[in-house]
Order: C-alpha cells, then sequence, then structure tokens
C-alpha cells in the first residue's frame, strides 16, 4: 500500500469540512457500515464535537486509502471491538510504566509504532489531541478516549488483524435492539432462518425434529444462506435492525431494494428514517404494501384473517399499518378509519393492537357510538385499560347496563387510571422505558394521556368514577363468584387474575 503523508491526510480533513456530510457519508456507510456503528457505540462518552470530527476522520481516511490503490476490508462489529479492547489495554500498559499525571503526547504516539499507515495515523491522533499536542501538556481522559477511537479506524481500515483472544469473547454476542420498523419482534430473524433450515427436511418422528432442532438451534443465533432475493434482502433489514446507525440503516434498505424490489420493510425502513412528511411516509408505505402484496401473490387471500401468524405477510401488514397512520396525520380520517378496519379483517386476532390504536382515533373525535361498536365487536378477552376503562365509559355514557359492573372490572386491572384522569399527578419514573407493565401506573398514565379528553368531555364520566372508586374499590367480589365485566367467567379466571 502507498504510504500517505501528514499533509496529505491534513489536506483530505479539510477538503471533507466543506462537504455536504450526509452525502459524503453514503458511499462510505455501504463499505463501512460497522464503523459508523463502532463511533456511534462510543456516543455518551465522546463529546458531540469529537463524535463529528471522528466521523470525518474515518471518511478521509478511507478516502485517501482507497485514492492510494488500497481497498480496505470491511469492517465487523466484533473486530471493532476486539481492535478497540486492544488498544485500551497497551493503553494501560502505558499507565502502568508512566504516572497518569504525567501520561504526555509523546507517550501516547508510542502506541502507532509499525502502523501500515504511520505517518497519517499519527497526524490524526495529533488532531485528536489538539491542544494537549499544541502545548506538549498531559492527556485528559477524553482525548484518551477519542485518541483511542481514531487509532481503532486506523486499525480497521489497513486490515489490522484483531487478537483472536479478544475476538473470542465477541463471537456469541447477543443481537443489539432496535426500536424501529413498527411492531418488528426481535425474534423473527430466529424464526425466519428456522423455517429456512427447516424447509427442505423431512422428519418421520417428533423426536427425530427435536434432535435436529436441539444441534442446529437451540442456544445459537441460526443463520442460513438466503435462497432467493427476497431472502437476501430481508436479511439485510435484519442487519439494520442491529444497527442504531440512521445512515447504516437507511443505506442497508436501499440495498435491500437493489436486490429485491419485493423487500416490503425496505420501503417499511426507508418511511421511518428518511420521510420529511406525512405524505412521503404514506408514499413509502403505499410502496411496501405493493412489494409486500407482490411477495405473497395468492396466499395473500389464502391467509386472510389469519395474516400475522406467518412470517412472511407481516411486513406486508406493517406497511398497511403505516397507511393507515399517515391517512390519520393527512387529515383523511375516513380512509385511515377504514384502513384500520381492514387491518382487523386481514388479522381477526389483532396482534399488532389496531383496536387499541382506533379507540384513541375515536376517542380523538368523542365519536362513543364507534368505540362502543368496537368494544362490542371484539370477541376476546382484553384486560388493558386501553380496553376495560373505555368500555365502562362507553356503557356509562351511553346508558347500558353494566357500566357499574364494568368500571368496577377496570378498577380492578388497573386501579392506578383514576389518579392520572381525576387530578394532574406527575408520570411514574418508569413511564418511558422499554415497554408498559399491565397493571401498572405506567399504563394508567400512558391511558390518561390518551384519553383524558374523551372523560373530561363526557358529562358526568368523571365524578362518576370518582364516587364509583370510593364506593366500588373496596367491594370486590370473590374469587369464585361471577366475574363482574360479564364475561361469565369466575372472577379468578378473569378481572381477578
Amino acid at each position: 500500500m502507498k504510504s500517505l503523508k501528514a499533509a496529505d491526510f491534513d489536506e483530505a480533513l479539510q477538503a471533507f469540512r466543506a462537504e455536504d456530510f450526509n452525502t459524503a457519508v453514503a458511499p462510505f456507510a455501504r463499505e463501512q457500515g460497522e464503523i459508523l456503528e463502532f463511533i456511534t457505540g462510543l456516543g455518551g462518552e465522546l463529546s458531540e464535537e469529537d463524535e463529528v470530527y471522528l466521523e470525518l476522520t474515518a471518511l478521509t481516511a478511507w478516502r485517501l486509502i482507497k485514492a492510494a490503490g488500497f481497498t480496505a476490508p470491511p469492517a465487523t462489529r466484533e473486530t471493532m471491538q476486539a481492535l478497540h479492547l486492544a488498544r485500551l489495554t497497551r493503553l494501560d500498559d502505558l499507565f502502568r510504566r508512566h504516572s497518569k499525571k504525567h501520561l504526555i503526547v509523546a507517550v501516547m504516539l508510542e502506541l502507532l509504532d509499525g502502523h501500515p499507515q504511520e505517518e497519517m495515523a499519527r497526524s490524526a491522533a495529533v488532531h485528536a489531541l489538539i491542544p494537549s499536542a499544541a502545548k506538549g501538556g498531559t492527556v485528559n481522559d477524553g482525548q484518551a478516549l477519542l485518541f483511542i477511537a481514531v487509532q481503532t479506524v486506523f486499525d480497521a481500515l489497513c486490515g489490522i488483524a484483531a487478537p483472536p483472544e479478544l475476538l473470542a469473547e465477541y463471537k456469541d454476542q447477543p443481537p443489539r435492539a432496535w426500536e424501529g420498523i413498527r411492531d418488528l419482534r426481535v425474534t423473527e430473524p430466529s424464526s425466519d432462518h428456522t423455517n429456512r433450515l427447516m424447509a427442505e427436511k423431512s422428519f418421520t418422528t417428533i423426536e427425530e425434529m427435536n434432535k435436529f432442532m436441539q444441534e442446529k438451534v437451540n442456544g445459537k443465533r441460526l443463520r442460513v444462506a438466503p435462497a432467493t432475493p427476497l431472502q437476501g434482502a430481508q436479511d439485510l433489514i435484519y442487519r439494520a435492525m442491529d444497527c442504531h446507525n440512521c445512515y447504516v440503516r437507511e443505506q442497508l434498505a436501499r440495498q435491500a431494494l437493489e436486490i429485491s424490489q419485493d423487500c416490503a420493510d425496505a420501503y417499511n425502513l426507508l418511511a421511518e428514517e428518511t420521510a420529511d412528511s406525512s405524505a412521503q411516509e404514506l408514499e413509502l408505505y403505499t410502496k411496501a404494501a405493493e412489494a409486500g402484496a407482490r411477495a405473497l401473490g395468492g396466499r395473500l387471500k389464502e391467509w386472510s384473517g389469519e395474516l400475522w401468524g406467518h412470517l412472511k405477510a407481516r411486513p406486508y401488514m406493517r406497511a398497511k399499518a403505516g397507511i393507515a397512520h399517515a391517512l390519520w396525520e393527512t387529515g383523511s380520517r375516513d380512509q385511515a378509519e377504514a384502513a384500520y378496519h381492514e387491518l382487523l379483517r386481514l388479522n381477526k386476532n389483532d396482534n399488532q393492537g389496531i383496536r387499541y390504536t382506533l379507540l384513541a382515533f375515536h376517542a380523538e373525535k368523542n365519536e362513543l357510538e364507534k368505540m362502543d361498536t368496537l368494544i362490542s365487536g371484539w370477541a376476546h378477552d382484553d384486560v388493558a385499560a386501553e380496553w376495560v376503562y373505555t368500555k365502562a365509559l362507553t356503557a356509562f355514557a351511553l346508558g347500558k347496563p353494566g357500566a357499574t359492573a364494568a368500571l368496577q372490572a377496570a378498577f380492578a386491572c388497573n386501579p392506578h387510571v383514576p389518579d392520572y384522569l381525576l387530578k394532574d399527578k406527575e408520570p411514574p419514573e418508569d413511564c418511558y422505558g422499554d415497554g408498559i407493565t399491565m397493571g401498572g401506573a405506567d399504563e394508567a398514565y400512558s391511558y390518561a394521556d390518551t384519553f383524558r379528553k374523551v372523560w373530561a368531555e363526557t358529562p358526568g364520566a368523571l365524578v362518576w368514577m370518582k364516587t364509583g372508586r370510593m364506593v366500588l374499590a373496596e367491594a370486590r367480589p370473590g374469587r369464585n363468584e361471577p366475574c363482574p365485566c360479564g364475561s361469565g367467567k369466575k372472577y379468578k379466571k378473569c378481572c381477578g387474575r
């Protein structure tokens, strides 16, 4: 590889500062997404200014190394982490040999001895250590972290091998969870790859199948090569699930569409990541639904009513939910309502929770009759606060029998809701965590936040709740008595669970 000078790096770094960052990062994200992932993973440890500098350094080094005729090997997360740990280990050794108080720039640069691009790496390191480098002073913790991060990037781009013993530490690390693509469960990649593995197998006994699964699947992060372009594209979406960097996710989605135009989740991801308006969301989700319909073909009609139960249909269902939400946001209420009801028709078990969305949709306009029709038409048990409290409200507002019993059942399911509906109570500390606790204060706050308006606008509803809590909260039925919600089950088997 051609030896690059410090002046080359300095000149290129200045040129990059004048470029549009989003445009510059796109080709880099395509080839070196894991490096961007690594930089993002340092978030919270680096200042925003240092993170931007590190990204610019990575882009500059990558482009210079390519210009010199050397193709940098694609980084992997495991390699990046192992290289980083190796650098930190060497830095710790320096700290032991030199008093931290006297750790100076010259000592830090000992880490770079023998680097394939030593002069360019030293130039980047000095930039990272300014102003200490300019003053010949000591290095603080923040500068040391940025210094090590810069060298990790250079190591990866130059193909330096990570110590095998450190790589072994990261071999079986679990995937990261990304809160993206609405309702995409982290179990889907595992289920998909298991289905691929089982597709061509023919077992004569259940014991034979269980033995195979024990050997190939249990306790392992299964990976099965794609058999079709669509599977290959979906694998890129699974990789995007494991990424935090928006540039990387977007690039992976666009690569997926280059492999297969029928990858609905690629359009779903782009709708979440790139749309600047509800109209753009609607356009992308519509393309996603069209792609999902093409991928399903005749199975779309065959599986109607139970679509979510089929893994291949979930990208389509996510797209349809995205369309309904975008229609709502653009003010097309009638179309949005029809789209939500179509989702309930396509999947009668409503694994996506569309019924709750519809309740909130109708609550916004105080459409109590429609809320009651939705609740009355649901054939399954439901103890969510959205359901039981709204059921009590509509029964009260419409003068239906059983309103009092419904309110009592609601108190039994979540006794915290009145605290948030009747007074301006602060949200619980764990309200913004990873999930909602059924029957918990966080669920109660979430319900009140969405349905406070419809309760307040229903004459007498809040007074009825306040009185009902005082009179009814203590009058709970025995465990073996009929449940007051009217299900016909014993209280212990229903709302008293």
